[in-house]
């Protein structure tokens, strides 16, 4: 397979390039795209459909040729965001739906995908988790209300889950982004544990704490991606940390990967991820090959020929573990030239452009996972059929991309 390396050089070029609309990005391999919607049944209880999946992560192949998957929902059908009072507010449709996990299946002679089971998150207690955002947060979250513009009681323990990866005791783990956090659940949906952000900067963590840092992410820019290997959570924020004092060039901007050892359960890695070009401001999700290699999808939230959605083979081998080898400020404040001086980040291998492969008609690619050593899965994330603050239907897709 043809592969095309990006240097720190070939990063730096490409964020200078053109600011025409159709984006100059390297030549990717070829690949074999076959994809399948999903058939969304409706949510019992509720004037909608299944939707919203915001991760993805591959179970088993049956004897027949079917694969079967697990995804979940975020936090449930809403509107656009708006103001009242200098505050940001967001309408909900349904304020008691409960994210869940959803079990999918493949069914390969019939090019289809089918649901096959639902399970809802709760709390310790047993208690149903909302999606509805909580009040006691370091981070920034919008005030939530009714469709006619109702105030909504916030929910501490409400969750807008967007991110999930699977352990070997089968337990998932999820990235929310409201406080940000990552939660265990046991294999019924029952909460186990949930790492929080410190409430101060530059402190030694505890157990179960993440870097302050994390907290400083933009509205709904949370854990966009997880992924499990060997004992450890490496997990992504969807865009660059807004922290004080965060440097203003447009032109090169890096998203930190952290590491969480299950075990110990102590954070015990940070590495840089550079942002390949001027039009990608984020990235979808990410799914592990080994302890120091994942894919990951890398996007800007356009559709069409002209959108940019592609999939990275990240290398961590031989990047600065700035847990190890800290800088004196967030990395986010300095400039290209002085981070790169000080730190080396991870390294990128272009696998898959999404757009040339012909997934191409979605905003939102918020689901992959690895079948076998040639074969991947995406799938996007359809805001449950809400388009322009109406219920519609529009697809989710699953793509099974063969390299």
């Amino acid at each position: 397979m043809k592969k095309c390396i990006l240097s720190l050089a070939a990063i730096s070029l490409l964020a200078c390039q053109s600011q025409s609309k159709k984006p100059n990005l390297p030549e990717a391999p070829q690949v074999t795209l076959t994809k399948a919607d999903v058939l969304l049944t409706p949510v019992e209880g509720f004037n909608f459909k299944w939707g919203g999946f915001s991760g993805l992560s591959f179970i088993k192949e049956e004897k027949n040729g079917d694969l079967l998957f697990w995804t979940l929902t975020d936090r449930g059908p809403n509107g656009a965001e708006f103001k009242r009072h200098k505050k940001v507010m967001r309408g909900f449709f349904s304020p008691n739906f409960t994210p869940s996990f959803i079990q999918l299946k493949y069914v390969k002679a019939e090019n289809k995908v089918v649901i096959v089971k639902t399970i809802p998150f709760h709390n310790s207690d047993n208690k149903p988790m909302s999606g509805l955002p909580p009040k006691d947060t370091i981070s920034k979250v919008e005030s939530p209300t009714d469709l006619i513009g109702t105030s909504l009681e916030q929910d501490n323990n409400g969750i807008d889950s967007e991110s999930m990866t699977v352990d070997e005791k089968n337990h998932f783990w999820v990235g929310e982004e409201y406080f940000p956090s990552i939660l265990e659940f046991d294999g019924k949906g029952k909460l186990l544990s949930r790492l929080f952000p410190a409430a101060q900067p530059n402190v030694a963590l505890k157990k179960n704490e993440i870097p302050n840092a994390f907290a400083h992410r933009g509205f709904n820019r949370g854990f966009e991606a997880i992924g499990y290997k060997n004992g450890k959570i490496f997990f992504m924020s969807q865009s660059p940390l807004k922290v004080p004092e965060a440097h203003k060039d447009k032109e090169f901007s890096v998203i930190r990967i952290g590491v969480f050892n299950t075990k110990t359960r102590m954070y015990e890695a940070e590495y840089l991820y550079p942002l390949t070009h001027k039009k990608v401001d984020k990235i979808g999700d990410l799914t592990m090959i080994s302890e120091t290699e994942f894919y990951v999808i890398e996007q800007n939230g356009d559709v069409g020929a002209d959108s940019v959605h592609l999939i990275y083979k990240v290398d961590l081998s031989k990047a600065t573990n700035l847990v190890k080898s800290p800088l004196e400020n967030n990395p986010e404040t300095y400039s290209q030239k002085d981070l790169l001086a000080k730190v080396t980040p991870v390294a990128k291998t272009l696998a898959v452009n999404l757009i040339k492969a012909g997934y191409s008609d979605f905003e939102k690619m918020e689901g992959l996972t690895i079948i076998n050593d040639k074969t991947l899965a995406i799938i996007n994330d359809n805001d449950f059929g809400v388009q322009d603050n109406k219920i519609t239907e529009r697809k989710a897709v699953l793509g099974i991309i063969a390299q």
